[in-house]
């Protein structure tokens, strides 16, 4: 029905571990079911499990309300560059 990565890193602003959720999809024809919530949500609780402060998810503009209405919040402009 769908996938979510969970990748965990050292975060030295916040003395502890973080989590980095990428890779969200969620198949055509069960998107608005409440699946992304699932993965979302059991991705959250293995980070807790590891011992992660904070999660940090990138997004395209259009999933952003997706994912403050799931509990997150806009901090500025996530970069990337290829190598």
């Amino acid at each position: 029905m769908g996938l979510i990565s969970l990748t965990t890193g050292f975060s030295t602003c916040r003395a502890g571990p973080f989590g980095l959720l990428e890779d969200l999809f969620v198949v055509p024809d069960r998107r608005g079911h409440g699946v992304a919530r699932l993965l979302i949500e059991t991705a959250t609780d293995h980070a807790r499990r590891a011992g992660c402060r904070s999660l940090l998810a990138g997004c395209g503009p259009r999933d952003v309300a997706m994912w403050e209405h799931l509990g997150f919040r806009s901090i500025g402009t996530l970069v990337s560059r290829d190598l």
